[in-house]
């Protein structure tokens, strides 16, 4: 793969940014950035009512862009010097394994529109196997060898690292049969 490669996941988070960052002033150039104008940003993002974490991945991602002008010395003076990008804690909310079979019930006695079916088999799916939507979203059938899954994952393809995730009989039941995918 060439250097300079970004993921199509990649490129649609950094398009948002650039489309946020020119919603909020218009016509910037590179080197109007500066400390005070970054500041500001991250405060019209909370004004639109962005969450603290995607703040902070918007704002890391605007750094990876200004360091790579720096290197190519269309700037000179580093705007994020003073700005440190926080780790946001994050609080999940689980569900019980009893809410989990009760769900997984419903579904398998059709209670739910189709269309709701349609989006409930992924996320089911991921609840038994701990696999990322990416990767589900990418998972074929050659990928299933026995009662195990192999992939390598979308998130961490760069290290080539294949995982094996055991595939229980409940995550069974949301394979389809016959598409190319298995789950979408």
């Amino acid at each position: 793969k060439r250097k300079n490669h970004v993921e199509p996941a990649t490129y649609k988070q950094n398009l948002s940014v650039l489309r946020k960052l020119q919603q909020f002033k218009e016509d910037i150039k590179m080197y109007e950035l500066d400390e005070q104008l970054i500041l500001d940003f991250k405060d019209y993002m909370k004004a639109i009512g962005n969450m603290p974490s995607t703040i902070e991945k918007n704002i890391k991602t605007l750094k990876t862009y200004v360091s790579k002008a720096i290197k190519k010395d269309l700037i000179h003076k580093n705007p994020f010097e003073e700005i440190k990008i926080r780790q946001i804690e994050s609080n999940p909310i689980y569900l019980t394994p009893e809410e989990l079979y009760k769900i997984s019930s419903l579904y398998q006695e059709q209670f739910f529109e189709p269309k709701q079916m349609e989006i409930l088999r992924p996320f089911l799916f991921a609840c038994f196997t701990g696999l990322r939507v990416s990767d589900i979203k990418r998972l074929k059938h050659s990928d299933i060898i026995g009662n195990t899954i192999v992939i390598i994952p979308q998130k961490t393809k760069k290290t080539q690292k294949l995982i094996k995730v055991p595939l229980c009989n409940n995550a069974k039941k949301y394979i389809l049969k016959n598409n190319s995918n298995c789950i979408s």
